[in-house]
């Protein structure tokens, strides 16, 4: 079975054009959702989805890259 974990809203000031003045942006939003008022979470449950999305295709590689990071060591939880 696997899961979302959701994660420190501030992490996404590490990733360009994911936040301004603490806020989502508009390409923030294509990909989190507010978890509660001090975390996010990845609106795609799964990693191929993501992958495969027009709006993570739409991203320059080095966004993309870090997109791919946050969520394979962050954001997924399994349990066998």
């Amino acid at each position: 079975m696997k899961g979302q974990t959701p994660f420190a809203k501030e992490t996404l000031d590490s990733i360009a054009g994911m936040r301004e003045n603490g806020l989502l942006t508009e390409t923030g939003k294509l990909f989190f959702t507010d978890f509660d008022t001090k975390n996010y979470r990845f609106k795609y449950y799964d990693i191929g989805i993501l992958q495969s999305s027009e709006d993570f295709r739409a991203q320059n590689p080095l966004v993309q890259n870090r997109l791919l990071s946050l969520f394979e060591t962050n954001n997924t939880i399994t349990v066998s």
